[in-house]
């Protein structure tokens, strides 16, 4: 079905009767449209270019003024990343793997089911799906992990589900003063479970 079949034939004007036929819920919107008085041929295109075709700058700038689900909270968790996390004093690599974390990009059992590996992928430890949150808050052993951490205050897991959450608050983490670490060491711990997790997957080793 082409947008010539919906119009009067010989003319330029929509027939009313088979467009609300066939598109009873898109009829309105597409009577609101004003059909080429040229007799152009269909073609696609893309309206927020003069050209009329798509380019990954203008999708990306029509993503982000459409982002209607966003609160001001999760608002303010943007702002906090970019001015807390990418700043914080560790090694680049630590900042992208929290970055991957985030992103759902780390090759962890959940991720990998969605790529078609299989429906068994779980965690090493326990046994449960492997998310980016089960590997840095709800598994048994990190949940020991940051009991353990030297923490001024306890880093409580169990009330978290969302790893900005989690991140946000953890960077705020202070360690206790014999430690001699005097910026905050939580993503370094998040790393050490990563790289824990990976000890045990590719080597068997127990850390």
């Amino acid at each position: 079905l082409m947008v010539s079949d919906l119009l009067c034939r010989g003319t330029n004007e929509w027939n009313a009767v088979r467009v609300e036929s066939l598109f009873p819920l898109l009829a309105e919107k597409i009577l609101s449209i004003k059909p080429s008085t040229m007799g152009a041929r269909d073609r696609f295109v893309w309206p927020l270019n003069r050209d009329g075709n798509y380019s990954a700058k203008s999708g990306y700038i029509s993503a982000v003024k459409n982002r209607t689900t966003l609160d001001i909270d999760s608002q303010v968790l943007e702002l906090e990343w970019a001015k807390k996390v990418w700043p914080a004093p560790c090694i680049p690599k630590i900042k992208m793997f929290t970055w991957k974390l985030c992103q759902g990009a780390l090759p962890l059992g959940a991720n990998l089911e969605k790529r078609g590996f299989g429906t068994s992928i779980r965690c090493p430890r326990c046994g449960e799906r492997e998310t980016a949150e089960h590997l840095i808050l709800h598994c048994r052993f990190a949940q020991e992990t940051w009991t353990n951490a030297p923490f001024t205050k306890r880093f409580d897991t169990s009330s978290l589900n969302s790893l900005n959450d989690a991140i946000l608050i953890g960077m705020k983490l202070v360690c206790l003063p014999p430690t001699g670490v005097t910026t905050s060491a939580f993503l370094w711990i998040c790393w050490g479970l990563w790289t824990a997790r990976n000890k045990l997957v590719f080597e068997n080793r127990v850390i």
